[in-house]
């Protein structure tokens, strides 16, 4: 049971107060995982302003948004929750509510992404609320 709390409060410790992509990759590498960072290293300010951080999920390592390295426990509970291959690519968004929004195995648009976002009633409020 220790393992399953703990696994938990991986993602659980940002509820309410982020958005998680969680990038899963065969190998980092991988054209498409490197293409998906790229457009994301673009797009900071865009990530930033909708609290959005990244988790890097290869088969070899884990790394969380403060570039600390997950548990490989960790690691392979989240990889069988967003059903994600050791060998292919997936990106998955999860909501400040800790719900899963999106996943997909394919480059994800920072266009699509900003757009599904933008729609959840908690970023409208959030947009509302925000001066400027």
């Amino acid at each position: 049971m220790k393992l399953a709390a703990q696994n938990i409060s991986v993602l659980d410790q940002y509820r309410w107060e982020n958005r998680i992509l969680l990038l899963f990759a065969d190998t980092e590498k991988s054209a498409i995982y490197k293409e998906q960072l790229q457009a994301f290293d673009k797009e900071e300010a865009g990530l930033n302003d909708r609290d959005l951080l990244i988790f890097k999920i290869l088969p070899q390592e884990a790394i969380n948004p403060e570039g600390k390295f997950l548990e490989e426990e960790q690691a392979l509970k989240l990889r069988k929750k967003y059903q994600a291959q050791n060998d292919e690519y997936t990106i998955v968004l999860i909501g400040k509510d800790g719900g899963q929004k999106l996943n997909q195995n394919n480059l994800l648009s920072t266009e699509k992404l900003f757009g599904i976002i933008d729609q959840m009633p908690m970023r409208q409020r959030e947009m509302r609320e925000t001066p400027g």
